[in-house]
């Protein structure tokens, strides 16, 4: 057992170190071996417990001392010599010897060494010991034993069981040594096939030597399945050949647990030569295996690990490297190992950075960052580092560890996503939102400047005669001829950006107005000259032009001249550049509505209406009962637009009716959904006072509510505008075609005008929304509260329900619950969300 430990430790010993030195220090402490390292002088450097052990010294006593301290003064000479020699050679030295322990005492040890090199490339020898005087000494009394009874049979046959007794002290001091070293030894007679095994073996199995038969089989039935046919051939082999065998499998035990364990035989042969006898050993090595394993997993999670990882000296070369670092960074392990980590620097990192990062591990913390480094192709990449120091048992840094996560993607997608928030994607321009952020800036500090918008004529038309990605090519182009003319005459004296689909923005810093109107002359020109060689066509632009201070002093001021400026240049025949005056004001409001209605239609085209959602409470059944269904608009950066800001020029344009078509079928589309998975719920839709009038509209709901197949009885229309109503018989019709299909009416902002009566008469709704600005202060205000109640009592006589806007705290939902009002609208209960919200709790105090 003794020499084959020593022997695989010493033929581990180089993997050891290499794969964990933290790892061989923990294993070293726990080795009952001895193990001591000294330098080319001969001088102890390291000592482990049991070395200290099996001499009877400290720590203390040893370190710093010559070897030959425990060695006995005739053999002195002899073991420096061979000492020096094995550093020389380098050759194993592996044998028996005799030494002295701190007693005095000779202690019979089993000896074997390796050549390490040290931190600083010194030569140095590692030797393990083993104390095997107990061996030894039972070894020397057997010996005795036996001669003595060759003797005794020889000469006296009454001194049997003298020797008899003997025989089983030795036995005793056999099975004791055998059961230290979880080592059994077996003999198998093989002409009687009978096996004889010791105690230890029947423990390795786990079996109990009253009850268990010794035989080949059924050691072999032990043997683990996957190994039987190695182990079988291994004997036959040796029986054959009459030589020896060593051998490694695993026990399958009763209890299904697997043990492993190392066996050595030999064959005896009688005198013609035939064997008659196989005799050896088996050891017990699980925990060899499990020690060895767990070197081998941690070595191998480093290696397969998905980040860098290497190892360095104290002086900074690289001593190992694993898989993902010869990935990343391009080099093949020899190409790196003792090169210092600087060969795949950026050079991004300033010198005072790696000052502070070697600062750092040098005094044993742990550095955290990140760097820019190059791989061999000359590429950068990014990584988050993490460096640590390593240490041994003394606490003494001895190597430092560096972990390096790759996050080249991480970086470049952020960095990406950096310029796309301020850049066009397609003419990579600053976009409309950087722009406006980098002349406001320099309006800030600049006393005069003039802006510039171009607006590409009948853009429309290329896109949709010769496709949006003709279109695209066409803003590219001219894109890059704006910037090569700003470049040319104005260097970096300005901010240039696509200011929407077809429009282009220049701000001239220290620009006076007349010399920016013949800057956008000249480009005019030169732009009609462009060859568009996809379209075979000139294409023209507009331009408007404003002056900073004279028409406006804030970004705002100066966008609404300059939109009013490009409206009265397109007005013109298009192809024309108009400097703004002040005098044009009068043409803002029609330029302004006309700025609107493009922006409207723009939204339609591109799909940027959405429906919203605000919840209605039902004060009877103490939970949300319906939605209204509110219009939100995106603008061209994703941000919503309030109502407030198209809403009315969406009514005044005639364009309401398109938005409500959008809004409606979304909304729709939603409620399927939810009806679909359980949710009883109700969407109230907007519908214009003159929507219902149109009967076509009324034939294009009723064929989006059987083409999306929601429920009928599941949706509130809900008509604003009442006095837009101007036939009251064809509403009736539309309202009592809608109702037969299983829809309800309500009536929006009821109170505000007295025409609201008349239509609870004629109008068969059934709802009606008392107008907030009769709630919004009914807990104080004794009029409002009288007109809520006066609405309330009528709607009561004609069966219809209420609902109250704007109620926004619990003591207005009090009042209103105690009015009789059928349900509540407002922020208290919730505002319009983008996904519908049902959680709201309401403690009554009536």
């Amino acid at each position: 057992m003794a020499d084959y430990t020593i022997k695989k430790m010493t033929d581990d010993i180089d993997l050891l170190l290499d794969q964990s030195e933290e790892r061989f220090d923990e294993i070293i402490k726990k080795t009952p071996a001895g193990v001591c390292i000294t330098n080319e002088d001969g001088v102890y450097e390291y000592v482990n417990a049991s070395y200290c052990k099996i001499y009877g010294y400290n720590k203390e006593d040893l370190i710093g001392k010559h070897f030959t301290i425990v060695v006995p003064d005739e053999n002195k000479e002899t073991l420096i010599n061979l000492h020096d020699k094995f550093l020389k050679d380098k050759i194993e030295i592996r044998g028996e010897w005799e030494v002295l322990n701190k007693s005095g005492d000779i202690v019979n040890i089993l000896a074997d060494a390796a050549f390490i090199l040290g931190k600083d490339n010194s030569p140095k020898k590692v030797t393990f010991v083993i104390d095997i005087t107990d061996r030894k000494k039972a070894e020397e009394e057997l010996e005795a034993l036996n001669s003595t009874l060759e003797s005794k049979i020889s000469e006296r046959t009454k001194e049997l069981l003298d020797i008899n007794s003997e025989l089983r002290k030795s036995r005793l001091h056999l099975l004791e040594a055998q059961k230290i070293g979880q080592m059994g030894s077996w003999e198998w007679d093989i002409i009687e096939d009978k096996i004889v095994w010791s105690n230890e073996v029947y423990k390795i199995f786990g079996v109990d030597p009253e009850s268990f038969n010794a035989t080949l089989d059924n050691y072999m039935s032990f043997v683990h399945p996957d190994d039987q046919k190695m182990l079988g051939e291994k004997v036959q082999q040796s029986l054959a050949t009459l030589n020896p065998y060593t051998v490694e499998h695993r026990v399958l035990l009763t209890d299904g647990s697997i043990k492993f364990v190392f066996g050595k035989g030999k064959v005896e042969t009688n005198k013609n030569g035939k064997a008659v006898r196989l005799f050896g050993i088996v050891q017990d090595i699980t925990d060899k295996k499990r020690i060895e394993s767990e070197i081998k997993m941690l070595s191998s999670a480093i290696d397969e690990s998905m980040n860098i990882i290497f190892i360095t000296n104290l002086s900074g070369s690289i001593i190992y490297v694993n898989k993902a670092f010869e990935t990343v960074t391009g080099y093949l392990k020899h190409e790196v190992i003792n090169q210092n980590p600087r060969i795949f620097s950026s050079g991004s990192a300033s010198q005072i950075r790696y000052e502070d990062l070697w600062d750092s591990i040098t005094s044993g913390k742990i550095w955290n960052g990140e760097f820019q480094n190059r791989n061999k192709q000359g590429e950068n990449f990014w990584v988050r580092c993490t460096i640590l120091p390593i240490k041994d048992e003394t606490g003494k840094i001895i190597k430092f560890m560096a972990i390096q996560e790759d996050i080249s993607t991480k970086y470049l997608a952020k960095k990406n996503y950096k310029y796309l928030n301020t850049h066009d994607h397609l003419t990579h321009l600053y976009n409309r939102k950087y722009a406006i952020e980098k002349i406001e800036k320099h309006l800030f500090s600049n006393i005069n400047a003039s802006l510039i918008v171009f607006d590409i004529d009948n853009f429309n038309f290329i896109n949709e005669n010769y496709g949006n990605n003709t279109g695209d090519v066409v803003l590219q182009r001219s894109a890059g001829f704006f910037k090569n003319s700003l470049d040319k005459d104005y260097n970096k004296r300005y901010v240039l950006a696509r200011f929407g689909e077809n429009k282009f923005i220049i701000f001239l810093d220290e620009v006076f107005p007349q010399e920016a109107k013949l800057f956008a002359n000249n480009l005019r020109d030169d732009f009609f000259k462009l060859n568009f060689e996809s379209i075979g066509i000139h294409i023209s632009i507009s331009a408007g032009i404003v002056s900073s201070p004279d028409n406006g002093k804030n970004i705002d001021q100066l966008l609404n001249a300059l939109d009013d400026s490009l409206f009265i240049a397109k007005s013109k025949g298009k192809n024309r550049c108009y400097l703004y005056e002040n005098r044009d004001q009068n043409l803002s409001e029609r330029s302004m509505q006309y700025n609107q209605r493009e922006r409207i239609l723009k939204a339609l085209k591109e799909d940027r209406f959405e429906p919203w959602y605000q919840p209605i409470y039902n004060f009877k059944e103490g939970k949300i009962h319906h939605f209204e269904i509110l219009a939100r608009m995106r603008n061209e950066e994703g941000a919503i637009v309030l109502p407030g800001a198209f809403i009315s020029a969406a009514e005044s344009l005639n364009l309401i009716g398109k938005i409500d078509k959008v809004i409606a079928e979304k909304a729709m589309k939603k409620l399927k959904i939810l009806n679909d998975n359980g949710y009883n719920v109700t969407f109230a839709l907007n519908l214009s006072g003159k929507e219902i009038e149109d009967l076509d509209q009324l034939e294009e709901i009723k064929s989006l509510i059987g083409r999306i197949g929601v429920l009928p009885k599941s949706l509130i229309f809900e008509i604003t505008e009442t006095a837009a109503i101007k036939d009251i018989n064809r509403a009736i019709v539309f309202i009592k075609e809608l109702k037969n299909m299983g829809c309800s009416f309500s009536l929006d902002d009821f109170g505000v005008g007295f025409t609201s009566f008349s239509y609870l008469r004629d109008l068969d709704v059934d709802y009606i929304k008392i107008d907030g600005a009769f709630v919004k202060q009914v807990y104080e205000n004794k009029y409002d509260q009288a007109i809520v109640k006066a609405m309330t009592a009528v709607a009561k006589g004609f069966d219809i329900q209420t609902i109250a806007e704007f109620v926004e705290s619990d003591t207005i939902m009090n009042i209103l619950e105690g009015m009789s009002v059928d349900y509540a609208q407002g922020y208290f209960i919730g505002k319009p969300n983008p996904e519908p919200q049902f959680d709201f709790e309401f403690v009554s105090t009536n």
